[in-house]
């Protein structure tokens, strides 16, 4: 089992601090477990079990530093860090003997409650939802839009978030950073 870090390096771009949140997201999904906060700013001490992620020009000294630079081709970057990261999901799944299937044994979808604090946050039928109805969510039904400047807090705050809701579901969404309200999705507004 691995554990992850991401390190920000300085002077990121908004691109970079965008790529940041969704390799995160990434991140979270190929996690068991993290420690929060995971996200290390440029200078702060690697652990030396973890894969650490570095985004910037110039990565800390160690073996288990990956430099991750997304450029142009971002969307091209993440998907070979889910190959790489992500067991088995260069492979074909396989279907276990005596499979039953879930779908054809569905429960009924119940309602979302209407009350409740931020532990609901990540319960099925907010912004987890369970489309098969097998009783695990299988889509993030969420996007992250960032209005104004995008710092570095910022950015640490909602590479949390979007970790958090990697480890909580066996899908990914990518893209999970939108550029603008699309109306498909619940948004979730982070303002700088």
């Amino acid at each position: 089992m691995s554990t992850f870090q991401l390190m920000l390096g300085e002077g990121l771009s908004p691109g970079e601090l965008r790529f940041a949140v969704e390799l995160s997201h990434l991140i979270g999904f190929a996690s068991i477990s993290l420690e929060f906060p995971f996200v290390l700013r440029a200078g702060e001490t690697v652990d030396p079990e973890a894969v650490c992620f570095y985004l910037g020009s110039t990565p800390p000294p160690g073996k288990n530093v990956v430099p991750v630079t997304p450029g142009l081709q971002a969307e091209e970057l993440w998907l070979a860090l889910y190959r790489q990261y992500v067991p088995g999901s260069a492979r074909a799944a396989l279907r276990p003997r005596n499979f039953v299937s879930a779908t054809e044994n569905a429960m009924a979808e119940g309602d979302a409650p209407l009350d409740g604090g931020l532990e609901l946050l990540f319960e099925k039928g907010w912004l987890l939802l369970d489309q098969d109805r097998d009783g695990l969510p299988d889509k993030v039904d969420c996007r992250f839009l960032f209005a104004g400047a995008l710092d570095e807090s910022l950015c640490c705050a909602a590479c949390s978030l979007a970790a958090r809701l990697g480890m909580e579901s066996p899908c990914v969404r990518y893209p999970l950073v939108a550029e603008v309200d699309d109306g498909t999705s619940h948004l979730i507004m982070f303002r700088g």
